[in-house]
């Protein structure tokens, strides 16, 4: 008898063991390298309005916020497969007419660097950086959230 307690008290041990190493997502990293591709600002319009997915960068050439952010970029993008199109907006227009210009379709871009996640000519979701020593993962969450390295 006491074999036999003993025995079904190691079997749900092990049941529930298994079960909680399940994942509470459904999230499966993509090790593969990811990049940053340089685009221009009317490429990026282009492919968010014939509704493609995509996901835009914004930056600025002496922004030391942007320079951050890419440092971070460099080691995350080696083991996870993300492109994301950059796009620097000192190099594309004056910068006092920044705003006015990309206003039509990105009416919240206020600040670099910003991420947008685009599809179907909408903006889905969108990641402003945040000086933090936690930023590489505020930024892994926010791609875990939107499912962006499957």
């Amino acid at each position: 008898m006491l074999k036999k307690t003993i025995l079904i008290i190691i079997s749900i041990f092990c049941v529930l063991s298994m079960s909680s190493c399940k994942s509470n997502s459904n999230y499966t990293k993509n090790n593969e390298p990811g990049a940053v591709l340089i685009s221009s600002y009317d490429d990026v319009v282009k492919m968010k309005t014939s509704n493609e997915k995509l996901i835009v960068l914004f930056t600025l050439i002496d922004c030391s916020h942007c320079h951050n952010f890419h440092q971070m970029l460099k080691t995350y993008l080696n083991t996870h497969k993300i492109f994301l199109y950059e796009v620097i907006l000192d190099m594309e227009f004056k910068y006092q007419e920044i705003n006015n210009k990309v206003n039509e379709h990105f009416p919240y871009l206020n600040h670099a660097p910003t991420i947008y996640l685009i599809d179907e000519n909408k903006i889905l979701s969108e990641f402003k950086y945040k000086e933090t020593d936690k930023l590489e993962l505020l930024f892994d969450k926010w791609v875990q959230n939107n499912k962006l390295n499957e």
